[in-house]
């Protein structure tokens, strides 16, 4: 069977509804022979669209937990969302390749003791220097590698300057909120291009049900 547009389109959006929804954890036998059968059907040609629960999804993790299948769909989009990355000198490197390296590992929290997605990035640093103080460092950035290399460097990560500058200035609450609102705009943006709309709390619990080690 030739795959059609269609088909792709819809297999895409199974992939990132059952992610951002949690479809399938603590999934009865039932539940998944149910999806299984549905799935042969869609495979088959018998059926042109798959039963999705949008009503269900919530695309933002409440913590960044990499056992969980919405922390795990998170990355992805946001691998795919900021694809060309800056490092803390501004010089660009393999978002991808670090995160083959190990998410655990590319993936560092900026605050302490902060378990929301927003506090996390993949920023390289220097040897010794935290994300805080690299964040912070910027400041002398223009100054020392060109012009707008601040702004470069913080779009490429998905950081507003408005939350950046609270950074600077100590407010890490006002950093984190006005980083997360901007990560949920851009996210709503692109689950509405692959149709599904999203009209209630981005935030989902980030249960362990996946096998990630």
């Amino acid at each position: 069977m030739e795959i059609s547009g269609n088909h792709r389109s819809e297999l895409r959006r199974w992939f990132w509804v059952t992610s951002w929804a949690g479809t399938y954890a603590g999934a009865t036998s039932t539940t998944l022979r149910r999806a299984l059968q549905e799935m042969r059907e869609f495979a088959d040609g018998r059926r042109d669209r798959l039963d999705l629960d949008v009503a269900a999804v919530q695309p933002v993790p409440d913590q960044f937990n990499l056992n969980s299948a919405r922390t795990l769909a998170y990355v992805a989009w946001e691998a795919g969302a900021f694809p060309h990355r800056l490092d803390a000198l501004g010089q660009t490197f393999d978002v991808v390749q670090r995160l083959a390296s190990g998410a655990a590992q590319a993936y560092r929290p900026i605050y302490e003791k902060e378990g929301r997605p927003a506090n996390r990035l993949i920023l390289p640093t220097p040897p010794g220097t935290g994300l805080l103080q690299a964040l912070r460092g910027l400041a002398d950035s223009d100054a020392l590698y060109g012009l707008d290399t601040t702004k470069q460097i913080l779009k490429s990560h998905g950081v507003p300057e408005m939350a950046w500058h609270r950074m600077c200035g100590g407010q890490a609450e006002l950093f984190l909120e006005y980083r997360a609102q901007y990560l949920g705009e851009r996210l709503r943006d692109f689950a509405g291009d692959i149709g599904v709309p999203l009209d209630r709390d981005l935030v989902g619990v980030a249960d362990d049900d996946t096998d990630h080690e």
